[in-house]
């Protein structure tokens, strides 16, 4: 089995095990299931479960959970992640929400150095594109951990400039966040520092020498929806975001794309690979739900 698809496996298992998942996901895998109908298809997928992501997420009363804006945020964050890895079945894309599950190559890419302070971006999703390479295909037969992690590690650092990275950032919030995913998409598109002590990458890696970077922000959001408009000041902020704008919500003309737009934004390398046409060949993979793709769970 290839790599992306026994990561993709990991990741989604360990979401589902989150207290916070759990205490939601009854609720939520319903709506979804239901949204679905009896016969899953790409275009209900992206057409009507994307768009309605911030109403399931809803669902379950987090307007309640929002006073503690760190829990409510984790929730959204593992929902947004689970539904990403849910369209990309079957792709070169798998992603991430646990640190753990990431290539050290890849934590050294986005590590950024101030003075002897190393840091990183806040907690945020991890989507990498891996290359079409026979070496990963190939490479295990059973969960990624210990000695073979290790291993994994090695032949990804091996392929690191043909790998596709994708930061996205998921708040509940939009008002009170735009600023930072713009703030750390400058500093990774940042040719050099001329007047601070900083620098992006560690151990030779670097995020320039990926096959491509960009920077995503998604949100709910819970301040509503009705009073952005291609002036607001939090819109402006995340024009020129590398990786674009979304939310759970139907896409609005120059305020924000529907999370379902992210797919032909970011992962053009992972649905244009699959050798037929990308909505086709999704449709394919969601008939196997029960079987191939149990442990999504839904």
């Amino acid at each position: 089995m290839a790599i992306w698809e026994i990561l993709r496996e990991r990741v989604v298992s360990d979401l589902l095990e989150m207290n916070t998942m759990q205490e939601c996901w009854p609720v939520w895998s319903v709506a979804i299931r239901a949204g679905m109908g009896p016969s899953p298809t790409s275009s209900v997928l992206l057409k009507d479960i994307g768009p309605r992501l911030a109403e399931i997420f809803a669902s379950t009363g987090e307007e309640r959970t929002q006073s503690s804006q760190s829990g409510g945020g984790a929730v959204w964050e593992a929902l947004v992640c689970w539904y990403l890895n849910f369209c990309l079945i079957g792709t070169r894309t798998v992603v991430i929400k646990k640190a753990r599950h990431v290539p050290d190559c890849i934590k050294e890419a986005l590590t950024v150095t101030y003075g002897n302070v190393k840091t990183n971006s806040e907690s945020d999703l991890i989507a990498i594109t891996f290359p079409d390479d026979d070496l990963l295909k190939n490479l295990v037969s059973m969960p990624c951990s210990g000695r073979r992690f290790n291993q994994i590690n090695d032949h990804i650092a091996f392929l690191f400039e043909r790998i596709e990275v994708c930061v996205i950032q998921c708040k509940t919030n939009w008002n009170e966040n735009a600023q930072i995913p713009m703030l750390w998409d400058m500093i990774y598109s940042a040719t050099g520092f001329d007047k601070i002590r900083a620098s992006v990458g560690v151990n030779g890696r670097g995020v320039r020498s990926l096959s491509k970077f960009c920077y995503a922000f998604v949100t709910v959001p819970t301040n509503g929806v009705v009073k952005f408009n291609p002036n607001s000041t939090p819109v402006l902020r995340l024009n020129g975001l590398s990786g674009g704008n979304f939310w759970g919500h139907p896409g609005r003309k120059g305020v924000a794309g529907s999370i379902a737009d992210i797919f032909n934004k970011n992962f053009q390398t992972a649905i244009n690979g699959v050798g037929e046409p990308w909505p086709k060949f999704l449709t394919g993979e969601l008939m196997e739900i029960e079987s191939k793709y149990a442990y999504f769970k839904v």
